[in-house]
């Protein structure tokens, strides 16, 4: 019996061993997956931060091109006409001022 006890024992300590280092390997290779995905994704945002920033370096020039463009454009000429129509209304109107200001000055 003493044998038996015996036996069971260290059958149970190999099986434990055995179980113990099976648990390691899967441990050891969910590590290895683990350090390549993260390598990857970091790869991968380091390649997407260096697009975004070309992309703003190339936006950002564009926007400053299309700035000077519109800061130099020529005046379109209905624009023009339109002020010149508002200059003319607004010369009127002042005449009118004018006028009705003359007229309460001289009528007081």
């Amino acid at each position: 019996m003493a044998e038996t006890v015996l036996t069971l024992k260290q059958s149970a300590a190999e099986e434990r061993e055995v179980v113990l280092q099976q648990h390691q390997a899967a441990l050891a290779q969910q590590a290895e997956q683990h350090a390549a995905t993260l390598a990857a994704t970091t790869a991968a945002a380091q390649a997407n931060a260096t697009a975004a920033a070309e992309r703003f370096e190339a936006l950002a020039a564009e926007h400053q091109a299309l700035q000077t463009r519109w800061a130099a454009r020529e005046p379109r000429d209905e624009d023009v006409a339109l002020i010149r129509q508002l200059q003319g209304r607004m010369a009127e109107l002042e005449e009118l001022v004018g006028w009705a200001g003359s007229r309460r000055v001289a009528g007081e």
